[in-house]
């Protein structure tokens, strides 16, 4: 998407600032993307996660373990994986009890 998104905007703005301008516009926009698709996994997805996470003390443990104090290193390590579906990891972790 970045690399589609800067050859369109630079052609009509230049090389250097087209670039720049695509660059942060997609980023932007894929942030916001990425926050929408979380709140809708909040919203759908985390009363059904909640209620099968109690049911099990292990994997309760394992969750609260995983999302409580060091979630922000585990979504790091989701991003930094080549081969990831942004929209599908989002709607995962907004069911989880990962907060934004």
């Amino acid at each position: 998407l970045i690399v589609a998104g800067s050859m369109t905007i630079h052609s009509v703005w230049g090389h250097a600032n087209g670039t720049l301008i695509s660059i942060a516009i997609i980023w932007c926009i894929n942030s916001v993307a990425s926050i929408v698709a979380y709140f809708g996994g909040r919203f759908l997805l985390h009363a059904c996660v909640l209620q099968m996470v109690k049911k099990s003390k292990v994997i309760e443990m394992a969750e609260t373990a995983m999302f409580d104090v060091r979630g922000w290193k585990f979504v790091l390590l989701l991003r930094l994986l080549p081969m990831n579906t942004y929209g599908l990891v989002n709607y995962v972790l907004g069911a989880t009890s990962l907060d934004l």
